[in-house]
């Protein structure tokens, strides 16, 4: 048995790792660590909260990835999603931009047909940093001040306000902090919120709806939405290598599909990303990323901002 520098407990013969303490990270994500899913052996590495500050014991929060659709982040109260982190953009969480690389870290979200993780690397030994689920389900991101020899909150790496919880506006609905306090939530271009007889009390939010339904057969277009967290990918489909211009195609002959977007950000941007039901857990950000929102034709006869179809 060795304790390696990386803080990883090992055990191993003379040529194979028998064990190791990184598969199971209990409440703290260190560099080298890998969370995520192996789709081959099942093993899912994931941090799980302690019961409080002062109990070590097993919590009721995780933070594991949903592999479902295109993978994504949840922090869960058991098996109810609280907060999600959005889908990987090629260089950060798409809605966590301050979550970038830069001189200190690097870090890769990694999709295989083998293997879903998400893994970070300080560059230098002379910085520590950690990644820890706090007992009230939150990510935060501490690092060691060797003056005061003691663990200092950054709270930059952490996103807690009153649009952080899970599809807080609903189906169609957008959050923005910057509205009045009681009222975060507004519907998008085009939506509108849903009758009250259809509203249900168990629901956060009841959302909206299109004010213009959807005509397959008609002409439909796409409005473009930029500054926004990309919706839920429970429900989607991606490719890694296509277009954008491909990815409008395969969306238009598709009448299931709501909405599209390019993937990866990088040079230009490439993949293509299709969502097949309602938008989900929306929010106002300083996002470059742009959505493409299936429209009905009467709404692209009506506002120029409307890309046209491409049939």
């Amino acid at each position: 048995m060795q304790l390696l520098d990386t803080g990883n407990l090992i055990l191993r013969d003379q040529e194979n790792l028998i064990w190791q303490s990184f598969d199971y990270p209990g409440d703290t994500f260190l560099s080298g660590m890998r969370i995520g899913v192996d789709l081959i052996t099942g093993k899912d590495r994931h941090l799980t909260s302690w019961k409080s500050n002062d109990d070590p014991s097993a919590g009721p929060y995780v933070f594991r990835v949903d592999p479902n659709g295109y993978p994504q982040f949840f922090v869960k109260l058991d098996v109810i999603p609280e907060s999600r982190y959005g889908p990987w953009t090629g260089v950060t969480f798409n809605g966590m931009r301050n979550l970038g690389e830069n001189a200190i870290f690097t870090h890769q979200f990694v999709v295989s047909e083998n293997d879903i993780y998400y893994e970070y690397a300080l560059m230098t030994k002379a910085f520590v940093s950690i990644l820890r689920l706090t007992p009230d389900g939150k990510i935060g991101n501490w690092n060691w001040a060797n003056r005061t020899e003691n663990w200092t909150f950054y709270s930059g790496a952490r996103i807690d306000d009153a649009c952080t919880p899970y599809a807080i506006c609903g189906s169609y609905g957008s959050c923005n902090i910057n509205f009045d306090k009681s009222h975060n939530c507004s519907c998008l271009e085009g939506f509108e919120p849903r009758p009250f007889e259809e509203r249900s009390l168990a629901d956060r939010s009841s959302g909206c709806q299109r004010i213009n339904p959807l005509a397959c057969w008609n002409p439909d277009g796409f409005r473009k939405l930029s500054s926004v967290k990309f919706p839920d990918t429970n429900h989607s489909w991606y490719n890694l290598s296509m277009t954008l211009g491909e990815c409008e195609t395969a969306c238009m002959r598709n009448c299931s599909c709501t909405t599209y977007a390019n993937l990866d950000i990088r040079r230009g941007g490439s993949g293509c990303l299709l969502w097949f039901d309602d938008l989900m857990d929306i929010r106002e950000s300083d996002e470059t990323q742009e959505l493409y929102i299936r429209m009905a034709a009467s709404d692209i006869s009506s506002k120029a901002s409307l890309l046209h179809p491409s049939c």
